[in-house]
């Protein structure tokens, strides 16, 4: 049997990285790679070989593919007060299911395990899945990236707020690549403007994160000054929604995006398999 034909793997993101794309469609294809699936060593050597390139660009193509050349974890942090909303936002309907246990559904084909990180008593909002608890209280999402980070089994997390409703899997997929030279890596989506609840983290952030908070600091972008950083300017922004109150959950029940993650990347896949490149 012929080898899937892959579309142009990221075009833009990998010609502005110096990467391969293009000819590394059919490469990922011959090496094994598989969109949400794990690959091991020797499909990521396959893959070096083939585009002559060393271990570490193969495995950031592994990433932008939709592969996982190592284990991974997606951290949904779920334990903000919620005051400007007046209801717990971990629990606001999306197409009638709750927004927190709608992304762990989308991100659970994506990565080896899904947990949220919420505060004290919180209840999880997916019967049975992980829940971490912030070890001090009331400390804002710093808590939780520490908390969600030290409880992860694994090196890479993708770290999103309950409060983004909807994921650019393009976006998620070139930040994790960027966890082979950086240990934090979050878009802007203004200029310099980051996101760091929508990013991908190292596990080692998590105890900075944890000694910030004993020093009294409770500013998630205090952890860039710690570790190497990449900010990636975001090209696609239409998608990106914040609902922190009433107002702006109107206006995203509204908008034309609201279903760009609903079926876990499946349109993109669709995409894929028609022939098309990701959309930027």
């Amino acid at each position: 049997m012929a080898p899937k034909a892959w579309p142009a793997i990221d075009p833009e993101f990998c010609r502005a990285e110096r990467l391969p794309g293009q000819a590394a469609a059919a490469a990922c294809a011959r090496s094994g790679l598989v969109d949400g699936a794990r690959v091991d060593a020797a499909a990521i050597a396959a893959l070096a070989r083939a585009l002559d390139v060393d271990a570490s660009a193969a495995r950031r193509l592994a990433w932008l593919a939709g592969a996982r050349p190592e284990p991974a974890a997606a951290i949904i942090l779920i334990g903000g007060r919620s005051l400007r909303m007046g209801t717990d936002k971990a629990f606001i309907p999306i197409d009638g299911v709750p927004v927190a246990a709608r992304l762990h559904r989308v991100l659970a084909p994506h990565f080896d395990d899904v947990l949220f990180a919420a505060a004290a008593a919180q209840p999880s909002p997916v019967a049975g899945a992980r829940c971490v608890s912030d070890a001090v209280p009331g400390q804002g999402p710093l808590a939780g990236l520490a908390a969600g980070l030290a409880a992860s089994p694994h090196r890479v997390n993708f770290v999103i707020a309950c409060d983004i409703p909807e994921i650019d899997f393009v976006l998620m997929r070139r930040l994790l690549s960027c966890l082979e030279q950086h240990a934090i890596a979050v878009p802007a989506f203004t200029p310099g403007r980051t996101e760091p609840l929508f990013g991908a983290y190292d596990r080692a952030v998590g105890a900075t994160a944890a000694r910030l908070l004993a020093a009294g600091s409770r500013r998630v972008l205090a952890v860039y000054d710690h570790h190497p950083t990449r900010i990636l300017a975001a090209v696609d922004t239409g998608w990106y929604a914040n609902l922190n109150t009433p107002d702006d959950l109107r206006r995203y029940l509204l908008s034309g995006e609201r279903n760009r993650s609903a079926d876990g990347g499946a349109a993109e896949r669709r995409s894929r398999a028609d022939g098309g490149t990701a959309a930027e």
